[in-house]
């Protein structure tokens, strides 16, 4: 939010933190699936996604 300070007109940079603080919240506040709850508690320990392959040139 400190860029947008930085590059905005003020006016600007509060609609964007603003509009930042209510996607945050909406993320906070909505229920989460139970494969986001098991990628919450298993991590980094295990792969949730295949890897594309290269493709050859």
């Amino acid at each position: 939010m400190q860029e947008a300070q930085k590059s905005l007109e003020e006016e600007e940079a509060r609609l964007v933190t603003r509009r930042v603080q209510v996607l945050q919240q909406h993320m906070r506040e909505t229920p989460k699936s139970m494969g986001w709850k098991m990628r919450d508690i298993i991590g980094r320990r295990m792969s949730w996604y295949d890897l594309p392959e290269e493709v050859r040139r």
